[in-house]
C-alpha cells in the first residue's frame, strides 16, 4: 500500500484487520512512502505493533527492490503457515496421547479388579 491510502477511512478497517489475526499470524505490510519524515509515523505504529512486521520502503523504488521485499514477506507468510500446521499437528498428537493413557488406565483398572475376590459371595 502507499502512504497516501493509508490517510483514507480504510485505515481503520485495515487496523481491525490486522489486529484480528492469529496469535500465530504475523501479516506481513509494505508501505511505499515518499520518505523523510512523515506525518503518519503514528499511523506506521499502529500499523506495526497490529501486524507485526511492517516494511517501509521510500519511493522511488527500484523495480527489483520492490518484487525482492514482496518475495521475502510471502516466503515469511508461507513460514507462518507452516509453523501454524505444526502447532495444529501437536495438538492433534497430544489429544491422541491423552485419548491413549486415559485407554491404558481403564485397562489397568479392569485388570486390577479382575485379579480381587468378589465382594460379596456368589450364590
Amino acid at each position: 500500500m502507499t502512504e497516501e491510502a493509508l490517510e483514507f477511512a480504510t485505515t481503520t478497517s485495515l487496523l481491525i484487520a490486522l489486529e484480528d489475526q492469529p496469535p500465530w499470524s504475523e501479516l506481513p505490510v509494505i508501505i511505499l512512502s515518499s520518505g523523510g519524515v512523515s506525518r503518519l509515523t503514528r499511523l506506521f505504529d499502529l500499523a506495526a505493533d497490529a501486524a507485526g512486521g511492517v516494511t517501509l520502503l521510500e519511493r522511488p523504488i527500484a523495480t527489483d527492490t520492490l518484487l525482492r521485499t514482496i518475495n521475502v514477506a510471502l516466503r515469511s507468510r508461507r513460514r507462518q503457515y507452516q509453523v501454524r500446521d505444526l502447532i495444529a499437528e501437536q495438538e492433534r498428537n497430544r489429544a491422541s496421547l491423552e485419548q491413549s493413557e486415559e485407554r491404558l488406565r481403564l485397562l489397568l483398572a479392569q485388570e486390577k479388579d479382575c485379579g480381587k475376590p468378589p465382594t460379596r459371595p456368589i450364590v
